[in-house]
């Protein structure tokens, strides 16, 4: 099954939902660095490598929460739930505002 297309290039559902847990693992796996305090304490990571994951952490949280209003707007237009859409874009940034996106022309060329 063809999930995105973009032109002649297509990604299975499969590697697409593959994507997805993978981002959301980099930021599971980000927010540990940052605030559990356990890779410093054996050595892994200094506490100013803390400090910048720390910072990572809050700047992706800051960017796909400007990203999930965007995309709620965006589906409230397209007539898609936006409360669906803005999880999306809270959850996968850019990643999950294409996701909208696609849903909603697919919607569209449905009705046509």
């Amino acid at each position: 099954m063809n999930y995105a297309r973009h032109g002649a290039r297509s990604i299975s559902s499969g590697v697409y939902n593959l994507v997805q847990g993978g981002e959301l693992l980099a930021y599971g796996a980000l927010a540990d660095a940052g605030f559990s305090g356990d890779w410093s304490r054996i050595g892994v990571l200094t506490t100013d490598q803390e400090v910048l994951a720390q910072q990572a952490w809050w700047f992706i949280l800051v960017a796909h929460s400007v990203v999930a209003a965007i995309t709620a707007m965006y589906a409230q237009r397209q007539g898609y739930p936006p409360l669906q859409a803005g999880a999306r874009g809270l959850l996968f940034g850019t990643l999950g505002l294409y996701d909208v996106y696609v849903r909603c022309q697919g919607k569209r060329a449905q009705q046509n």
